[in-house]
């Protein structure tokens, strides 16, 4: 009797972790490039100073992973916390084109899956300390994404953020 207690056991651990593996995080990075010239100011001695311009980008984070009820509580960007805004994908693959180069062929973001993927987008920053764990985890990634699945917190990471040709702005 206590040897298949003990089955069971190390058979429900194996499938839990199973089912961790069974998540792929997909995160791109896309530059903003400013339609307008940055604009000039008049310093305290009346000389002209540009001002410096802000770098701005898009993120483009997928969460495939199997059926089941999955709700992200919060994002790590390179360290950072943002709260987050999410959607279902209802069709993959998800695909991209670029606007910079339009002879360029289009990125596949997410290739085409029977898996649940979610769209996740960083929204606000906030003010949270992570916990000795997290920021283990945090260390040798740049993306961290936190999940409540089917009841249990779950951490899903990607080493890198890869970068997508940059969009122009007029």
């Amino acid at each position: 009797m206590n040897r298949i207690i003990h089955i069971i056991i190390a058979s429900l651990a194996f499938y839990s972790c199973a089912s961790q593996k069974n998540a792929k995080v997909y995160a791109y990075r896309q530059p903003v490039f400013q339609g307008a010239r940055p604009t000039t100011v008049l310093d305290e001695k009346g000389k002209e100073v540009e001002m410096p311009v802000k770098e701005h980008a898009n993120f483009f984070i997928y969460l495939e992973l199997p059926p089941g009820d999955v709700q992200v509580k919060e994002i790590w960007i390179k360290q950072k916390p943002y709260t987050a805004k999410t959607g279902i994908v209802t069709s993959t693959p998800v695909v991209i084109t670029p606007q910079v180069r339009l002879s360029a062929p289009a990125d596949t973001l997410v290739k085409a899956t029977n898996n649940k993927v979610l769209w996740i987008s960083p929204q606000l920053p906030m003010e949270l300390k992570a916990a000795e764990s997290l920021q283990k985890k945090m260390k040798g990634n740049e993306l961290v994404i936190h999940c409540v699945v089917n009841g249990k917190d779950q951490y899903y990471t990607a080493a890198a953020i890869k970068n997508l040709p940059p969009v122009a702005l007029q």
